[in-house]
């Protein structure tokens, strides 16, 4: 049975238009999540919703990258996809 003191959390990113937040809105938001996700002894899940669209050609890529970047320097384990069965 688990502790009913212990709460796990579901932390949400969602970066589909990464250019609305500035830089350091990015670096707050990552920072915050990997406090939550970093706990050893917790079991948290986070999502991140990535960039989907630009409105130029290989800016796409960029923000993808920024945000993994973001997220890797934070010492945060990360898989591209994963699916809810």
């Amino acid at each position: 049975m688990t502790d009913p003191q212990q709460v796990n959390c579901i932390v949400v990113l969602n970066w589909v238009a990464m250019n609305l937040y500035s830089g350091v809105q990015l670096a707050q938001h990552s920072h915050l999540s990997s406090i939550f996700l970093s706990q050893s002894n917790r079991d948290h899940l986070g999502v991140v919703i990535m960039p989907q669209w630009t409105y130029s050609s290989g800016q796409l890529f960029k923000q993808e990258q920024q945000a993994f970047q973001l997220l890797s320097n934070k010492v945060i384990n990360l898989d591209r996809k994963f699916a809810i069965l």
